[in-house]
C-alpha cells in the first residue's frame, strides 16, 4: 500500500489542530448540542476519553504520571461527570 501524508492532519499541525477544535466548538455552540462525539486529536502523553457506565456520562484523561517513588505508571483523572445521560435531549 502507498499514502501521501496529509501536511494539514493536525496531528502533525498544531495550527490545524486549533483550527479544526475551534469550529467544532463554535459549530456545537450554534447548533445547541449539549454532547458532539468528533474523533480524537493527537496530544502526547495522554487519552482524553468518554465513559459511559450506569446510564451516566463521563470525561476522563488517563496520563502518564511519576509515583512518589519515582515510577511512572498511569493514573485516571476525571475532567467532568459523571452526569446522568437523562440529563442530556435527543436528536
Amino acid at each position: 500500500m502507498t499514502g501521501i501524508a496529509d501536511p494539514t492532519s493536525p496531528a502533525k499541525n498544531y495550527t490545524e489542530l486549533i483550527k479544526i477544535e475551534g469550529r467544532t466548538k463554535k459549530w456545537i455552540t450554534k447548533n445547541d448540542n449539549l454532547i458532539t462525539v468528533v474523533g480524537h486529536t493527537q496530544l502526547p502523553r495522554s487519552i482524553t476519553g468518554i465513559e459511559i457506565e450506569d446510564s451516566t456520562i463521563s470525561l476522563t484523561k488517563w496520563q502518564i504520571v511519576t509515583s512518589e517513588n519515582g515510577n511512572l505508571k498511569i493514573d485516571r483523572f476525571m475532567l467532568g461527570g459523571p452526569t446522568k445521560l437523562s440529563v442530556y435531549k435527543t436528536v
